[in-house]
């Protein structure tokens, strides 16, 4: 398949720039680079037209969507997606770093209204459960191949096509092919010389065993210190007789200040989620809080600057640190 010359461009410029593809990254450094790219990037192109449309569902729900259409022919699309994060990552402590109410569906307003969640900060079986509420109501598991792989796709130029094999021996064809399998889909191998003698159990975060592991009496070693790793030592340590931790680079952390949900903010959130939803489409990353400032630190004293680290080191929102000024 040709690439128009816009996204040929795109992928080149970011090669030369040395940085890496965004399947290769996480979720976090994705997110950075994103938050980075908007705030060089100039208006959008403008649409030839804009449509409202409502699709009705199989339990005659409403979804409201978008379609917008650029002028001239049509080009193509590059895609990226992450998935499956909330089905293998169940580790002690895994949540998601987005508030809840943020880090939900925006298609259906009957959806918003109807779901509760119960933390800021939702936790992996909460989040699960969601996704799986998702798609049950709107019957969406009859259009899903399950236990099925991909083994290869190839794009037929004669008939503007995609042909799918999968390892079932059907051959799906399509005019669109999206590759939703994430960069946090495939776990990374523990690649370590000498682990191949190691005496008892070893665990990798990304493939965690479903019925959950008792580190009671253990001693327990961990590698490096990510984002799983910063979630998952503090409740394994409750457990562990002793905890050693290997760190290559030191990870910068903030209090979360996670805590349960009130049923007035719950209320005053879904009484604007319309507002609010709008504001996460023009947000970086869809993050509306908080508001980045348009200051530089150099242009405040010393005391204000340190005023402002202090409120966004208590804030617990993910971006709050890099909000205080326009150039951390």
């Amino acid at each position: 398949m040709t690439l128009d010359i816009a996204s040929t461009a795109f992928l080149a410029q970011s090669a030369i720039s040395g940085a890496p593809a965004l399947h290769q990254v996480s979720v976090e450094e994705a997110r950075l680079m994103y938050t980075a790219m908007a705030a060089l990037s100039h208006e959008g192109p403008q649409m030839d037209r804009i449509e409202e449309v409502a699709i009705t569902t199989a339990d005659e729900s409403t979804i409201r969507a978008h379609v917008l259409t650029p002028p001239g022919p049509s080009k193509s699309v590059i895609v990226y997606y992450h998935g499956g994060t909330w089905y293998w990552n169940r580790y002690p402590g895994a949540r998601c770093d987005l508030q809840s109410m943020a880090y939900s569906y925006s298609f259906s307003p009957e959806l918003e209204q109807e779901w509760r969640w119960s933390e800021v900060y939702a936790t992996q079986p909460e989040i699960l459960n969601y996704v799986e509420h998702v798609a049950q109501r709107f019957d969406l598991n009859k259009d899903i191949n399950f236990d099925t792989r991909v083994k290869r796709a190839v794009y037929d130029e004669d008939n503007q096509q995609w042909l799918i094999y999968t390892d079932t021996g059907e051959v799906v064809a399509a005019r669109y092919f999206i590759m939703a399998t994430g960069c946090l889909s495939v776990s990374k191998d523990l690649d370590i010389p000498g682990t191949d003698t190691l005496q008892g159990p070893s665990y990798v975060t990304g493939l965690w065993p479903h019925e959950g592991v008792d580190f009671t009496g253990q001693k327990v070693a961990v590698i490096g210190t990510g984002s799983s790793a910063i979630q998952s030592i503090p409740l394994i340590a409750e457990q562990a007789t002793a905890m050693t931790i290997y760190q290559r680079t030191p990870a910068y952390s903030m209090p979360a200040k996670n805590r349960p949900l009130d049923e007035d903010e719950i209320a005053e959130i879904k009484a604007n989620y319309p507002s609010y939803r709008d504001e996460q489409k023009l947000a970086a990353a869809a993050i509306v809080d908080p508001p980045r400032s348009l200051e530089s630190w150099h242009m405040v004293d010393e005391e204000e600057r340190a005023h402002r680290y202090d409120a966004a080191w208590n804030a617990g929102l993910l971006i709050a640190m890099q909000s205080t000024f326009n150039d951390i």
